[in-house]
């Protein structure tokens, strides 16, 4: 006798590029629904229902594949990943995920898994990947530092959260600039190192190096490449003292194991 287990295929989860959102078109969204939840009281209630989702509407519009292609379009737009799971070549799911829907807060902002792959633990694979990415993308301050990585970390909040959850000093420059101008972080910013805020000479040169070097790092490698680094490399409690007036380049060998010369 043959186990759910044993037909339950390898599964391969990716990040997609915004040139395979065209695939969408593989996924088999029809369904049988037949719980459905109305909130009454403010409590999510289940009922009786009988709803068929057909396959993708062959017209543009909503429930069609142009419309879901154009929405993760702009959750990637805004930073997001979107997130594959394979059969071998064949996309039988995916999620989107968009770092920042509000100050502190990601968002799961789509998720289909293929008819005849369902209950079969991918949808929760692909959330657990959304929700290790969205922690390690919210361990990254506005300016680029190891936010959640200090030695000054408490995701209590008794003493920093981090900037994205509401530490921090309130007039942070970088804090108010990148969200002024829409953008993750710094490192979105085409004229970095700027002229303002503590990326300057005047605010305080001592950890000027530091800065600079995790804003390029992100740059080059991206951020969750950088995160994985910054662990690797300096631990998993970054003592930011440590690194007092060392510059950049200096920054940069540490975090790659380049020659700094």
């Amino acid at each position: 006798m043959t186990s759910n287990a044993d037909r339950t295929p390898m599964i391969a989860i990716r990040q997609m590029d915004e040139s395979e959102l065209d695939r969408i078109a593989e996924i088999d969204r029809t369904e049988h629904v037949t719980t459905g939840y109305v909130m009454r009281d403010g409590r999510a209630v289940a009922e009786d229902v009988d709803w068929r989702v057909p396959p993708w509407a062959a017209e543009p519009g909503p429930h069609s594949v142009p419309d879901h292609v154009d929405g993760v379009r702009r959750t990637m737009a805004h930073g997001g990943v979107m997130l594959g799971a394979f059969d071998g070549d064949r996309l039988v799911g995916f999620a989107a995920l968009r770092y920042e829907l509000t100050p502190g807060m990601a968002q799961l902002a789509a998720m289909w898994i293929s008819n005849g792959y369902r209950r079969r633990g991918i949808a929760t694979r692909l959330t657990g990947t959304v929700f290790h990415l969205a922690r390690e993308r919210g361990a990254v301050a506005y300016c680029g530092l190891a936010c959640l990585i200090c030695s000054e970390a408490d995701p209590e909040g008794a003493n920093c959260p981090g900037c994205r959850a509401g530490g921090g000093e309130a007039d942070c420059h970088q804090r108010l600039c990148c969200k002024g101008r829409g953008i993750y972080g710094c490192w979105q910013y085409g004229d970095f190192p700027c002229d303002a805020g503590f990326v300057t000479d005047g605010h305080d040169p001592a950890f000027r190096g530091f800065w600079v070097a995790s804003v390029r790092a992100v740059r080059e490698h991206g951020l969750d490449r950088y995160v994985a680094l910054v662990r690797e490399r300096m631990g998993e409690c970054v003592d930011h003292a440590d690194y007092r007036c060392v510059d950049a380049l200096k920054i940069t060998a540490m975090l790659t194991g380049e020659d700094a010369d």
